[in-house]
């Protein structure tokens, strides 16, 4: 069972699922607090859950047990469903396989939310966490929260130029979820070795990260059309991001020469070269 080649449908829908159920589970380790961080989007946690949640009444506010156990109720309801309808959807198949898959679904799902989350870090740090807006400044919370205790084992990282840490998360990632990924590939017959499930996901990894760069370069082009949305701080990051590999291409093709600047699509056929030599070597090495 690869990461990437997911054995079981993990289509629209059982995102949309998985998302939900870890709203259920933010619910539950995050009581609502009109005071807490981030408010905003917890905001909009609460909106979708709440009506559920209503349905075992209201939360009872007791200050020896701040969490919500009407989210962990939800939560294991959402669980024993997906297991029932994965049975009765391939009823050739034993029961316990259903609880397999939906583990399996579990773990591609996070290992692709961690790893965006990781990516997004990356490309945060940077210019800095508070030059992206609030969204930014959520994705790098809940980045740091994990990382900071790689800081302490790994201090040299954090005194260089750039922050290279949330590159240890995505190891961290990449690891833990090849190692579950093998055990329960062995559990459902069908085994496949650590080292496979690594190179899969290093090439996840790696496809998640060039095609966060070049939608970045898209979107600069096109938002170049606009001469309002040029004066915004939306199009001054798309530039900051983009301009250290576009900047060393006009060096070799100067737009005053052609007329036209094509250095985003050198640029964008360049990473996808790149990527694809990537995945050659990662498919000769796992």
């Amino acid at each position: 069972m690869h990461i990437v080649l997911f054995t079981y449908k993990l289509n629209l829908v059982v995102i949309l699922v998985n998302t939900y159920i870890l709203f259920y589970a933010i619910r539950f380790f995050v009581p609502f607090n009109k005071k807490i961080i981030f408010n905003r989007l917890y905001k909009i946690i609460y909106k979708t859950t709440e009506p559920i949640l209503k349905i075992f009444g209201k939360r009872v506010e007791d200050d020896d047990n701040k969490k919500d156990y009407r989210a962990l109720y939800v939560i294991i309801i959402f669980i024993v469903l997906y297991w029932l309808l994965f049975s009765i959807d391939n009823p050739s198949k034993p029961f316990l396989f259903g609880l397999i898959y939906m583990v399996s679904s579990f773990v591609t799902y996070f290992f692709y939310l961690f790893s965006f989350m990781f990516i997004a870090d990356f490309f945060i740090l940077l210019r800095g966490r508070y030059s992206y807006g609030e969204f930014a400044r959520i994705i790098h919370f809940s980045s740091q929260s994990i990382i900071r205790y790689f800081k302490r084992v790994f201090p040299k990282l954090t005194k260089m130029k750039r922050d290279y840490t949330p590159f240890l998360g995505l190891l961290l990632v990449l690891s833990g979820s090849a190692l579950v990924m093998t055990l329960l590939s062995g559990l459902l017959g069908d085994a496949v070795s650590l080292m496979e499930n690594f190179g899969r996901g290093l090439q996840a990894l790696l496809n998640m990260f060039t095609t966060i760069w070049i939608i970045l370069i898209v979107l600069r082009v096109i938002l170049s059309w606009f001469r309002s949305v040029k004066r915004s701080l939306f199009y001054e990051n798309l530039i900051f991001l983009t301009e250290p590999i576009l900047s060393q291409l006009r060096a070799f093709i100067p737009p005053y020469k052609t007329g036209l600047d094509f250095t985003p699509i050198v640029a964008i056929i360049l990473i996808w070269f790149a990527k694809k030599l990537l995945f050659l070597i990662i498919n000769f090495i796992f």
